[in-house]
């Protein structure tokens, strides 16, 4: 597998580490995060997404086989200011995605009470804060997302553009899936 798998226990800045499993791991593309879940599936392991940790007392507590950390996938993929969507990975934090498109006045209107938190995190949780009083929900920003599945597959739905989306709201679904 090209997944690294992490050395020791580490700690994250805001005291939120990753927790015990049998393998901790950091995938660096969405492709090695789909492969990490093949492999998984195949041999019937427990995967927990882990960005910040902040949300995982949500749902059900498991007991983890394998911890895949989305520290790596933290990166700002495409940022179109003129027509108000960004693109950014996983592991991107609110705080790292609120400096960058402030720069524009512009917010994703995301929950304004936990910066470290991770856009993975977020979306998985279904977290929207109080703005969603005014702007709506943060399953409808949701215009397009990419998804591995258990079976090593990445799937997209939706597109960058909301006259790009038809048919069924499928990425929105993510929203809140845990």
């Amino acid at each position: 597998m090209s997944v690294r798998v992490l050395g020791e226990f580490r700690r994250a800045p805001d005291g939120a580490g990753l927790p015990a499993a049998d393998h901790r791991v950091q995938p660096d593309s969405a492709a090695e995060m789909a492969e990490l879940l093949a492999t998984a599936t195949e041999e019937g392991a427990v995967v927990v997404p882990w960005g910040a940790g902040i949300h995982q007392g949500l749902g059900n507590p498991i007991v983890p086989d394998v911890v895949a950390s989305t520290r790596a996938l933290n990166k700002i993929l495409a940022w179109e200011p003129d027509d108000l969507t960004v693109v950014v990975e996983a592991g991107v934090t609110l705080g790292e995605l609120e400096d960058t498109i402030a720069v524009r006045r512009q917010t994703a209107a995301f929950p304004e009470t936990a910066p470290e938190a991770t856009i993975g995190g977020v979306i998985s949780a279904g977290i929207s804060g109080y703005r969603r009083l005014r702007y709506g929900p943060g399953r409808d920003r949701i215009l397009q997302a990419t998804v591995a599945t258990g079976d090593g597959r990445l799937i997209t739905a939706g597109g960058r553009v909301v006259k790009n989306v038809s048919g069924y709201d499928i990425q929105r679904s993510v929203f809140g899936a845990l």
